[in-house]
């Protein structure tokens, strides 16, 4: 009720749209008793997909790549490039009467428009070279693959004065004929904002060892200032750049400054034969299944056009 008091205000609910000018919002005929309609359909929680049973096979690294992606692709209206510098990444210990839980947290200054939750394909990155994601369904599919996992019960994001959680619920028989569960999402709209954006979630303490040991791995997966593999470049300019390393040695492959597979699947690191390369746009053949890149792919779109800019 006070939330709905306050929706009267545009002030207030201007920040629930990634902070646009009043009016912009005009120009998409946002107003406040069209907020007030939003509110009440995200409390009673939707159904987005997939369904249970579809076969999503993604590994546990994709699954944390593509959650701490949308971070660093979100710091370019921060920081004027995507980096993950500025994110911070926590997790601590939750008192319970039960068997002892974990929270971890990722929080980013970015600010973040809730309406790109609530559906596959929702993206701001799809036409932007210079981002790793673009298909609008990474954090979508990441968050659903945790939840089918068991990794967690619920997966919670925020931004400014939103909330939204996704959680597996069964469909009812009015709209699929088995009984199935899917992914849904539920929104919530306080008075009381945050800045930028986060994303949290609980799991049990067995789990969290796991859990904990893929966001640190993440750190080592996309650009930031202090990258090691990034540091004294062999050749570098705007398009990208190479490191030589000692002979025998393996480096990794960076598209649009986050680390991909090279060569064959689940080959994240010294695949590259005696180099780290890098390309800073997305210049490989976009596959939703997020194959690996063959070697000729890299020498043609990466390789290729470093050596003749030099």
């Amino acid at each position: 009720e006070s939330v709905s008091k306050e929706i009267k205000d545009p002030e207030w609910y201007r920040p629930l749209f990634g902070g646009k000018l009043r009016k912009e919002l005009d120009q998409e005929r946002i107003s406040p008793d069209l907020v007030e309609r939003l509110v009440q359909n995200l409390e009673q929680g939707r159904y987005i997909g997939p369904l249970e049973t579809q076969d999503i096979n993604w590994s546990d690294t994709k699954i944390y790549r593509d959650i701490v992606q949308n971070f660093f692709d979100g710091m370019k209206d921060v920081a004027g490039r995507p980096t993950l510098d500025g994110i911070e990444f926590s997790h601590k210990k939750l008192k319970t009467e039960g068997k002892p839980q974990v929270e971890f947290t990722t929080r980013s200054p970015a600010e973040y428009d809730h309406r790109y939750l609530l559906h596959h394909g929702g993206t701001t990155k799809a036409e932007d070279k210079s981002v790793a994601g673009g298909f609008g369904e990474g954090l979508k599919i990441a968050s659903f693959l945790l939840l089918k996992n068991g990794v967690t019960n619920q997966v919670e994001l925020g931004s400014d004065h939103w909330r939204a959680y996704y959680y597996l619920s069964e469909l009812p028989s009015e709209e699929y004929p088995e009984k199935v569960r899917g992914l849904y999402l539920k929104g919530r709209f306080v008075k009381d904002g945050v800045d930028g954006n986060f994303l949290k979630f609980i799991t049990s303490e067995v789990a969290a060892k796991k859990t904990e040991e893929f966001l640190e791995k993440m750190k080592g997966f996309f650009w930031h200032k202090d990258h090691q593999d990034f540091q004294k470049p062999t050749f570098e300019n705007e398009f990208g750049g190479f490191k030589l390393l000692r002979r025998g040695q393996g480096g990794n492959l960076y598209v649009a400054g986050q680390r991909h597979e090279y060569g064959k699947t689940e080959a994240w690191g010294g695949a590259v034969p005696g180099a780290h390369v890098w390309s800073f746009k997305k210049v490989l053949e976009r596959t939703r299944d997020r194959n690996y890149a063959a070697s000729y792919d890299v020498e043609r779109n990466i390789i290729k056009p470093l050596v003749e800019s030099m």
